[in-house]
């Protein structure tokens, strides 16, 4: 007849958790779900912001405004002169203020490059008086939070935001906290948008940066 061990058959099962082998187990099962746990989220909350920037890689004003705010990208040397990805930027802007939507644009980065941006619009035929500079704007907070404070030095409120369109969704959100009234405008010239690798990782990049955004406010 084989041996019952009595103790065991009779444990409760708060007892039998003393088990070392349990002892060992439990707390490595535990720190796994809650890894687990914690990766899902992130990987949740990381697709659905990657939606919400395609969403609005897509954006296209449909009211008029004050004014168009051309986010800056830089320029070349010699010249100076605004590099592609600013130039596609400001031809739509000059677009829009062609049909209508403003009167006014606000060229945006640091000298040189506002200042190249200006001559370029003048360029592609953009009246002088109707373009506005901002000069000292490194990143794109400062890029809005100081063509906001031109907007406000001459009354105005309401604005379109022009960009490639995987930038949008983050500066229309930094708008409005600035205190704006913003539309987003996705430049049809983009060449990062029209090329499926680049869309992708720039849109990667950017969940990255909105997520920084979130945490800090800048």
């Amino acid at each position: 007849m084989p041996h019952i061990d009595m103790d065991t058959e009779t444990a409760t099962p708060a007892e039998r958790t003393r088990d070392p082998l349990l002892v060992r187990l439990l707390p490595k099962t535990t720190r796994g779900c809650v890894a687990t746990g914690v990766l899902l989220g992130a990987l949740g909350c990381g697709l659905a912001l990657y939606a919400v920037v395609r969403r609005g890689a897509r954006a296209q004003p449909t009211r008029q405004a004050d004014a168009i705010i051309v986010l800056g990208a830089g320029c070349e040397q010699p010249g100076p002169r605004p590099r592609p990805v600013y130039r596609n930027r400001l031809v739509y802007a000059r677009d829009l203020w062609q049909r209508g939507m403003a009167p006014h644009i606000i060229v945006t980065e640091q000298s040189p490059a506002a200042e190249a941006a200006r001559e370029y619009l003048l360029a592609i035929g953009v009246s002088e008086d109707a373009v506005e500079l901002e000069n000292r704007s490194t990143t794109t907070y400062e890029n809005l939070a100081l063509a906001r404070d031109v907007m406000r030095a001459n009354g105005w409120r309401r604005c379109i935001v022009v960009s490639d369109g995987f930038h949008l969704s983050r500066a229309v959100r930094m708008c409005r906290d600035l205190g704006l009234d913003p539309q987003g405008a996705a430049t049809p010239y983009s060449l990062i948008e029209q090329r499926p690798g680049g869309r992708v990782k720039y849109t990667l990049r950017e969940v990255g940066v909105y997520v920084i955004y979130l945490l800090t406010g800048r």
